[in-house]
C-alpha cells in the first residue's frame, strides 16, 4: 500500500554507547488504515559488540515488552558495525553496515513506511539472495528462500482436515548469508500476526499491531549467528537421550489402551529398537481421560506394562476444558469460550487463558492428576495454535464484525482470520487475544513446562519433563513431500 513518508522532527537525542533516538513526524495525508501514528520515536539501541536493537513506536503510548533476554551496553571501539541515519529534509532512514567493509545489511531508507494501530510496514534492502529462515519450511523444496516476490505469513493455526497446510509457529527470523562466507540475522520481535514479503533486493515486513522491533545480529559465519540468536532468545533444552529415539504415534480415538499395548508387544518384535509411544488419550477436546477412572485404569496398566520394556510414554495435553465436564467442580472464570459467536456449538469448549496465574494453578493441579492418574513421560501439546478440534470447528459461528476479528489488513489473504480460532476481541488477562495469538502455544508450554518440572521435583523423576520438538504433519508417502521432509529435517 501507498505510504506517507516520516521525516525527523528536531535534533537525535544521543545517548553515549547505549545508542540514539530520533523523533519523527508523519507528513499529513489522508489515512489509509485509520489510527495512523504521525509522532513516533525512532530507536536504535547498541546492545553488544556484533548486535542491535532498532524499534519505531508511538511518541505517546507505551507498549508491553515481549519475553526476551536482557542484553548489556557495548563500547564504541569494538563494535563491529556502524549506524547512520538519513538527514533533515529527507525520508527518513537507519543504516546498518559492518565496519571493516562498509557492507550494507540494514536500510530501511525505502518508500512505503506505514506506522498505524493495526497496520505497520517497513522495508530493508538485503545484501544478498542467499537468505534463509522465515517460518516452517512448508512447500519449500531446498533450505534457500524464495524471493521472487513471496509472501511468509505468521499467524499460527491449524488448517482443518490438512495437517500439511498448519502453521504452528510464527518466528519471524532470517539469517543472510554474505557473499564473503560471513553472516548476519534479522529478527522481527512481535506477537502479533505478520506478512514477510521478499523480493530479489528488498524484504518488507508487515504486521497488525504493536510495534517495530528489529533485533540484528552480526557473525562470522552461520554458526556464528545462530549462537548468537539463541543467547538473545534463550538456548534450547536437551533432552534425554531416549527423547531422540524411535517414537510410535498412535493418534486414532478409537484405539483402546489394550488394542495399543497389543500393537506395540508386536513391533517390538520386529524392531530393534522403539524409544517412545504416544497415545492420543490425555485431556483433549473430546475426552479428560483422568476423570474416567475405568480409561484411567485401563491406561495405568498399559504404562506399566511399557515401562517392564523401558518403553516411554507421552500423553495428550490440549488447553482444552470440557464444559459440560461435571466431574469436577472448577473455576471457570480463566476459560475463554466461544459464547459470543453467532451460533452455539456442540459439545462447548474452553480454552484456558494462561496469561492468567489463577489458570497456571489450574493448569499445574490438572498434569499432576494426570500424572497421579495413569503417569507418563512426556506430553505433547496440541490445538494451541489455538484452534478448535475439528468437531467442535464445524459447528462454529462466526466472531462478531469488529476491528479485532476485521481488521484492515488481513495476514496471509485471510479474509476471516479467527473464525477457526478465539475470537480476536476476546479478552485474555494479558490483553486481547488479537494481540496474543501468536503467542498462546508459547504460553501454553511455559506453564506446562512449569507444572511438570514442580512434578519432577516432588518425585524425584530423572525424566519428568515434557519435550516440545516441531512437528511438521502428517505426510502423504510420494517422492514430492518425502523431498521436502528432507528439507524441514535439515531446518529443525
Amino acid at each position: 500500500p501507498k505510504a506517507t513518508a516520516m521525516n525527523k522532527l528536531g535534533d537525535v537525542n544521543e545517548q553515549g554507547d547505549g545508542g540514539f533516538r530520533v523523533r519523527l513526524r508523519g507528513k499529513a495525508s489522508p489515512p489509509l488504515f485509520g489510527g495512523e501514528f504521525n509522532d513516533v520515536f525512532f530507536s536504535v539501541s547498541y546492545e553488544t559488540d556484533s548486535g542491535l536493537r532498532l524499534q519505531v513506536a508511538p511518541a505517546d503510548v507505551k507498549l508491553e515488552r515481549r519475553p526476551l533476554a536482557q542484553r548489556k551496553s557495548t563500547s564504541e571501539k569494538t563494535r563491529k558495525y556502524t549506524v547512520s541515519y538519513s538527514e533533515r529534509g529527507e525520508t527518513f532512514g537507519v543504516v546498518v553496515a559492518r565496519r571493516d567493509n562498509g557492507k550494507v545489511l540494514f536500510d530501511t531508507r525505502l518508500p512505503g513506511t506505514t506506522l498505524a494501530e493495526q497496520f505497520l510496514q517497513i522495508s530493508t534492502r538485503i545484501a544478498s539472495e542467499n537468505v534463509f529462515g522465515l517460518g516452517g519450511a512448508g512447500s519449500k523444496t531446498t533450505l534457500k528462500n524464495d524471493l521472487n516476490w513471496r509472501v511468509t505469513s505468521f499467524f499460527t493455526e491449524k488448517a482443518p482436515n490438512d495437517e500439511s497446510n498448519s502453521h504452528s509457529g510464527a518466528h519471524a527470523f532470517y539469517m543472510l548469508v554474505e557473499e564473503d562466507g560471513r553472516a548476519h540475522g534479522v529478527f522481527l520481535n512481535t506477537s502479533y500476526p505478520m506478512d514477510v514479503l521478499m523480493q530479489p533486493s528488498m524484504a518488507t515486513f508487515r504486521t497488525i499491531g504493536g510495534i517495530l522491533d528489529f533485533h540484528l545480529v552480526l557473525g562470522e559465519s552461520p554458526e556464528d549467528v545462530i549462537r548468537q540468536f539463541t543467547e538473545l532468545i534463550g538456548r534450547p533444552t536437551f533432552p534425554p537421550l531416549w527423547a531422540l529415539g524411535p517414537h510410535l504415534a498412535l493418534k486414532g480415538n478409537n484405539i483402546s489402551p489394550n488394542a495399543a499395548l497389543s500393537l506395540v508387544q508386536k513391533l517390538k518384535t520386529r524392531v530393534s529398537e522403539m524409544s517412545a509411544v504416544y497415545l492420543n488419550w490425555g485431556y483433549t477436546g473430546v475426552e479428560n481421560a483422568a476423570a474416567h477412572s475405568r480409561l484411567a485404569k485401563e491406561m495405568k496398566a498399559v504404562r506399566e506394562q511399557l515401562k517392564t520394556t523401558d518403553v516411554r510414554l507421552y500423553l495428550r495435553a490440549d488447553p482444552i476444558v470440557l464444559l459440560q465436564d461435571s466431574s469436577r467442580n472448577e473455576d471457570k472464570s480463566f476459560l475463554l469460550t466461544n459464547s459470543n459467536r453467532s451460533q452455539s456449538t456442540v459439545g462447548d469448549i474452553g480454552f484456558i487463558d494462561f496469561t492468567n496465574e489463577k489458570a497456571v494453578e489450574f493448569w499445574k493441579t490438572r498434569c499432576s492428576l494426570l500424572q497421579d492418574s495413569i503417569g507418563f513421560d512426556g506430553l505433547v501439546l496440541e490445538l494451541n495454535e489455538p484452534s478448535y478440534p475439528t468437531q467442535v470447528n464445524q459447528t462454529l459461528g462466526r466472531c462478531p464484525d469488529n476491528k479485532w476479528n476485521r481488521p484492515p489488513y488481513t495476514v496471509g489473504k485471510k479474509k476471516n482470520m479467527f473464525d477457526n480460532s478465539i475470537c480476536g476481541h476476546a479478552m485474555q488477562d494479558g490483553g486481547t487475544h488479537y494481540s496474543l495469538h501468536n503467542m498462546y502455544g508459547y504460553h501454553h508450554s511455559e506453564a506446562t513446562w512449569r507444572s511438570v518440572e514442580l512434578q519432577g521435583a516432588r518425585k524425584k523423576r530423572k525424566t519428568g519433563n515434557p519435550e516440545q520438538f516441531h512437528v511438521f504433519g502428517i505426510r502423504t508417502i510420494c517422492w514430492t513431500l518425502a523431498s521436502r521432509a528432507g528439507v524441514q529435517l535439515g531446518k529443525s
